[in-house]
């Protein structure tokens, strides 16, 4: 890992566990960090769970506020405000470009509890 972040000049913090044995590995894990678009992964993975639960289905819509517009969105930001878009549409923006509007609106929807 340090040969790792030689090469980019940064530092890297790395945890991995294996479920099923409970075998880990850590580097820098107790080091705090800012994890900025990372916060994705769990948001989309809530959103499929409730769809599988059936709380949900990527067909729904939620209406887009003037209030949901934030910076670093991509096309979600292209609607106007009382445009419903599909949870599908909002995934898709999310993952593919990261947009952070698409994010806020999804984590709306299904909350953000950890």
């Amino acid at each position: 890992m340090k040969a790792i972040e030689g090469v980019f000049e940064g530092e890297l913090g790395v945890y991995v566990q294996n479920l099923a044995s409970g075998e880990a590995f850590s580097w820098r894990a107790d080091a705090s960090w800012y994890l900025a678009s990372l916060i994705k992964i769990p948001v989309a993975a809530q959103v499929l769970a409730e769809r599988q639960a059936g709380a949900l289905t990527l067909d729904e819509r939620l209406m887009l506020a003037q209030s949901d517009f934030v910076d670093g969105a991509g096309s979600t930001n292209w609607h106007d405000p009382g445009t419903p878009i599909s949870i599908r549409y909002l995934m898709e923006q999310m993952i593919t470009v990261s947009d952070n509007t698409a994010t806020d609106m999804l984590i709306d929807r299904v909350g953000l509890e950890g």
